[in-house]
């Protein structure tokens, strides 16, 4: 049985190389968006906003997501959602106003480095053009409204209640 040894040891030695090779892969990798945020430009206020990317890797208990608004952290809330499962990043805005044009970016870190992706969002505010007709009413115009109001104070709570103006629920 000569070589016989040799051959245990051989076997042996793959085991080893094996199960270094799995604690290597085992290893974790630094954060790396596959699929980055896209810009959006063409929403009305009043609409809903949805952020989206893709990101490896999926199964690191260790990785955090930060989201920012023109370089400073995005507090979540009851307008802001934000979701990260499956190798999903997401960002919800609803509604959203003209001040919340801007800069919004996601950073996804761990211990082996980190990651980020930018877009910018532009939002289009309702346009309403307001006219003196005389002392005592005045009238409010967009593309789809036309008011003649007895009391120009009623003016800003009608722009807010209308029910015809698109973005408005």
């Amino acid at each position: 049985m000569e070589g016989g040894l040799e051959k245990i040891q051989t076997l042996e030695d793959s085991m080893v190389r094996t199960r270094d090779e799995r604690i290597t892969e085992e290893k974790g990798v630094a954060p790396v968006f596959t699929v980055p945020l896209a810009n959006i430009d063409n929403l009305r206020e009043g609409e809903s906003c949805h952020f989206e990317a893709r990101l490896t890797p999926t199964n690191d208990p260790k990785l955090k997501v930060e989201w920012f608004w023109n370089g400073k952290p995005l507090k979540t809330g009851s307008r802001f959602r934000t979701f990260c499962d499956f190798g999903f990043v997401i960002l919800e805005i609803s509604p959203v106003y003209p001040e919340d044009s801007g800069e919004y970016s996601c950073r996804a870190s761990n211990d082996y480095g980190q990651a980020v992706t930018t877009a910018t969002m532009k939002i289009q505010g309702k346009h309403f053009m307001i006219t003196q007709l005389s002392e005592k009413q005045t009238r409010i115009r967009n593309e789809s409204c036309d008011y003649a109001l007895i009391c120009p104070h009623d003016a800003e709570y009608l722009i807010g209640m209308c029910k015809h103006c698109p973005g408005d629920d």
